[in-house]
């Protein structure tokens, strides 16, 4: 396998020598079968490390974010627009990813929806808030930061891509008692 390396010292809680290093595989297009994979390379580290007496090899992929796969992975979105039940839409979704599993060029779709998330129901008393000079869009993007969670932003280091989402804490976000 044809791979290059950087590597850098970390700091270590031992007094000995630590090493990090970061593999860059070829582009996919350049990558023949399953030997020039990610995982074939950290199968090679790990027989090729367990031959230095003196070293703890500890190979890993780097994690991947759920929705994006380990290759940058693809984004869609299932529009419910003719209102129908959260059950439906999940059913209809189950099929999307039941059908995308079975092309063989792709592997382990996913989606973060979920038909059993708890909702609530929120009436805004528009004119109050107006009174307050409060904007509209300014109370939803306060609720979403509340309630649930927003995107920030995507980013690409080392050939993939990484998507920064904030998200409330589950346990603290569904009591009514911490709403005004």
């Amino acid at each position: 396998m044809n791979i290059r390396c950087q590597s850098s010292a970390t700091r270590c809680s031992t007094p000995t020598v630590c090493r990090t290093v970061v593999l860059r595989l070829k582009p996919f297009e350049d990558r023949a079968g399953s030997a020039s994979s990610a995982q074939a390379a950290i199968r090679e580290a790990f027989s090729k490390g367990a031959n230095v007496r003196q070293a703890n090899v500890v190979a890993f992929n780097l994690p991947p974010i759920i929705d994006l796969s380990v290759g940058g992975g693809f984004e869609s979105v299932l529009e419910a627009l003719e209102r129908q039940e959260p059950a439906v839409i999940d059913s209809v979704m189950g099929g999307i990813i039941a059908g995308a599993n079975k092309d063989p060029a792709l592997a382990r779709v996913s989606s973060s929806y979920n038909a059993n998330n708890p909702s609530i129901y929120i009436d805004i008393d528009r004119a109050k808030a107006q009174a307050f000079r409060l904007a509209m869009n300014d109370v939803f993007a306060a609720l979403q930061r509340t309630f649930g969670g927003f995107y920030v932003i995507k980013f690409n280091i080392l050939g993939r891509t990484w998507q920064v989402n904030f998200v409330v804490e589950a346990a603290k976000s569904l009591y009514r008692e911490h709403t005004v």
